[in-house]
């Protein structure tokens, strides 16, 4: 790590996972991305830490508005009974001034922090791990619809215009994980269209990417949209407005697959750019397929 890294705090994601051992958060950065996941996957520029506290933040803001509050979290945290608590308590209350409440704040984070890190990893609802790719990181989840968290956490930005972060560039929900060959996705894939495209009569777009892999895109594309046409006949591509997006991120051996609406509405689930004002659209000018 260079001396300018040092001194940011800085360093990446992937750095800071290879050296750590034992538990806590270093064991949970150690973790890669695998076949069988769901969550997010978060990109930004550089500075990767940072961009997984803003998402970690806004993933269980949104968790505990959409799905309840985290029943482990919640037990975990609820104040203890005995005189010690109820001493600590009196003596909160008569701390006064922003320098003493900034201090509880950031002791308040910090056992937060230890609290989640002795959680079961079956049972954290968010744990940030290595997706391979540098500036990408994936948070897993257990939360039962991570489509709809990330479409209602865009919706909401885009209608206040209200910046929520400053690293997290992009939030993109992924239903499935599978290993990144043709037959692999298309068997994953299967159930997922199923949901999505067996009514029919419904555009589609299919938004491709490809990191340390060299799969054939155009393959995956075509073997992709003829299976959403396989599941209605009436069914059909739309390039610059489609109804639902099929995305694809390709990381390695490993295939995140989703379907989501509103994907170029929402900026294409970018943080920062649905928040920033409308461009003028150019003559001519055509959304492609990417």
């Amino acid at each position: 790590m260079s001396w300018n890294q040092k001194k940011r705090g800085g360093g990446n994601f992937h750095n800071r996972s290879s050296g750590h051992k034992g538990g806590g958060c270093g064991a949970s950065w150690r973790a890669r991305l695998e076949v069988g996941q769901r969550g997010f996957l978060c990109t930004c520029n550089s500075f990767e830490k940072e961009c997984v506290k803003e998402a970690m933040n806004l993933l269980n803001e949104y968790a505990d508005k959409l799905f309840g509050p985290d029943d482990w979290r919640k037990n975990e945290s609820a104040p203890k009974t005995d005189s010690t608590s109820v001493d600590n308590a009196k003596e909160d209350e008569e701390e006064e001034g922003s320098e003493e409440d900034v201090s509880k704040s950031l002791q308040k984070e910090v056992q937060s922090l230890k609290q989640e890190s002795k959680r079961p990893i079956h049972l954290q609802r968010f744990r940030a791990v290595d997706s391979g790719a540098k500036n990408v990181i994936f948070i897993s989840s257990n939360v039962p619809d991570p489509v709809l968290l990330g479409h209602t956490l865009l919706t909401d930005l885009k209608t206040s215009k209200v910046g929520r972060s400053r690293f997290l560039q992009r939030l993109l929900p992924v239903e499935v994980t599978c290993k990144a060959y043709l037959e692999d996705m298309t068997r994953a894939a299967g159930p997922l269209f199923d949901k999505h495209f067996a009514k029919g009569n419904t555009s589609f777009s299919i938004v491709y990417k490809c990191r340390n892999n060299k799969l054939n895109r155009d393959a995956v594309i075509k073997e992709l949209a003829d299976l959403v046409c396989l599941k209605n006949a009436s069914n059909h591509a739309n390039l610059t407005q489609p109804q639902l997006v099929v995305l694809v991120e390709i990381i390695r051996n490993v295939c995140c697959i989703s379907v989501l609406s509103d994907y170029y509405e929402l900026a294409k689930y970018n943080l920062l750019e649905v928040i920033a004002p409308p461009k003028a659209e150019k003559k001519g000018e055509t959304l492609c397929l990417n």
